[in-house]
């Protein structure tokens, strides 16, 4: 299993990534897959990292103002948590991107979040 910490430092691999800025998120979840994350991945986002040894995605994800913000984030699925984590650069006017990100997914996943 990954920890919180892991998955954060997975995503300092994209140059842009801060360890100190990343926003970490916990669900709790019933049935969801990986199958279920990379198909939701495929709609909202492109696929940077896929191990599924680990359950483990990194995707960039634009969002903010008519999503013109790209974001990094990291999924991991353990037995009953989903486990993600955000990284987006805010620029003068803060959009709350990794926020409306994390609602994005939510929604998207959300007949799995409990």
């Amino acid at each position: 299993m990954v920890t919180l910490q892991e998955l954060k430092n997975e995503m300092t691999v994209f140059n842009s990534v801060q360890l100190d800025k990343i926003k970490t998120y916990q669900f709790k979840q019933k049935n969801l897959t990986n199958m279920r994350i990379r198909d939701m991945l495929f709609r909202t986002g492109n696929i940077l990292v896929e191990d599924l040894d680990r359950s483990l995605y990194i995707a960039s994800v634009r969002g903010g103002f008519l999503k013109m913000n790209t974001a990094i984030v990291g999924f991991n699925l353990s037995k009953n948590n989903l486990n993600i984590a955000v990284f987006a650069k805010e620029g003068l006017l803060k959009q709350n991107t990794c926020e409306g990100i994390v609602n994005e997914i939510k929604n998207e996943l959300k007949a799995y979040i409990v």
